[in-house]
């Protein structure tokens, strides 16, 4: 569609004499028709890492399911509920070994009035044991609950990592023109043989 430029839409007796009105007139174009086409389809399926990664730390799994791989969800899920779960367990035992510990060690070395005799329950529910085994029970489940902590975090940290990387990766080729092949050598050494197509 041609459009009328301001310069070319001057009328004709304005260019006629040159005793004629040579001010400048802002003459209106004629609207252009303009089709902006946007292709949809390239841009839902391009993810960015950023957004990714945002939206698997918002909410775990997230960012898998903004990526379109939807099915690794329940894993993340089933990974972070198992390894919270492990640290709330071993949380409460430590508690208990602690508290029946406190006791015991009071009435072991004779101690009275014990301050901690409201944990009298806690030392017979952990199994009314010595004072040194319940420490050493308190020491491990302290250990079992840090170790599932950082476990809870790492699961966390992961899942938004991978969801990072696959979005990276969305567009990458991996046809059959690229390939690598290790193979053995009657010398006792090793083939290696790359082919790139291009």
């Amino acid at each position: 569609m041609l459009a009328a430029s301001p310069l070319a839409a001057q009328t004709p007796d304005s260019t006629a004499t040159p005793e004629a009105d040579l001010t400048p007139r802002l003459v209106p174009a004629a609207p252009e028709a303009s089709v902006v086409v946007v292709d949809t389809a390239a841009v839902d399926t391009l993810r960015t890492p950023g957004r990714a990664l945002r939206r698997s730390l918002l909410a775990p799994g997230l960012g898998q399911v903004y990526n379109g791989q939807a099915e690794k969800t329940p894993f993340v899920i089933v990974a972070l509920l198992g390894a919270g779960a492990y640290a709330a367990y071993n949380h409460d035992r430590y508690l208990l070994y602690r508290h029946a510990f406190l006791y015991q060690s009071r009435v072991e070395a004779g101690i009275t009035p014990n301050e901690f005799e409201r944990f009298a329950d806690e030392w017979v529910e952990a199994g009314s044991l010595s004072a040194v085994t319940l420490r050493s029970l308190r020491e491990n489940a302290r250990s079992s609950r840090d170790i599932a902590i950082v476990l809870t975090g790492a699961v966390y940290a992961l899942q938004a990592l991978d969801a990072y990387v696959s979005a990276h990766l969305q567009d990458f080729d991996v046809g059959e023109d690229l390939s690598l092949h290790v193979a053995p050598e009657a010398s006792g050494g090793v083939t290696l043989t790359m082919r790139l197509g291009l």
